[in-house]
């Protein structure tokens, strides 16, 4: 089957399975004498497990991994447990992390009207200079946030519109 038909097939965009090429996730096709690219149905399948194994958190290096494991004819099984253990491992911390950033977070709302009233003197916003000085330093200590692009340019549209 060609490109176009894999990819509905398997519902996976084109691009998508040229990428995966590259990366060497999947198998280089076979070309037909026009220059298409022709592939295996069991290309459907793999691609399916690809589409599973993100949705349980795994990397695309990670998948391939797994892949390499079932291509010299072992069951990456146990790859798979340690992989996972892994995983849960690092939610579960992540979990603790969040839950005290919600606290924190909450702590800040209640205290909104006592902020405010010294918002005069504030550097910037009293809600954040408000907040005892543990707070920043547990900030610090948690690592670095991942940054979400044009994060702060939507929180400063929606400081002007609210005031």
């Amino acid at each position: 089957m060609q490109i176009g038909e894999l990819a509905k097939t398997a519902e996976v965009p084109a691009k998508t399975i040229r990428y995966y090429e590259d990366i060497g996730l999947l198998p280089r096709p076979a070309r037909t004498e026009g220059g298409f690219r022709r592939y295996d149905p069991e290309v459907v399948d793999l691609l399916r497990f690809i589409r599973k194994a993100q949705a349980l958190g795994l990397t695309l290096a990670e998948i391939r991994e797994l892949t390499e494991i079932r291509k010299a004819g072992n069951l990456p099984c146990m790859h798979l447990r340690s992989l996972l253990e892994a995983k849960v491992a690092e939610l579960e911390r992540r979990i603790l992390e969040l839950r005290k950033l919600r606290g924190e977070m909450r702590e800040t709302l209640e205290a909104w009207d006592e902020h405010l009233k010294k918002g005069e003197g504030a550097v910037v916003c009293p809600h954040i200079e408000g907040r005892p000085d543990e707070a920043a330093i547990a900030f610090r200590t948690r690592g670095k946030a991942k940054r979400r692009p044009g994060a702060v340019a939507s929180l400063l549209s929606r400081a002007k519109r609210d005031g």
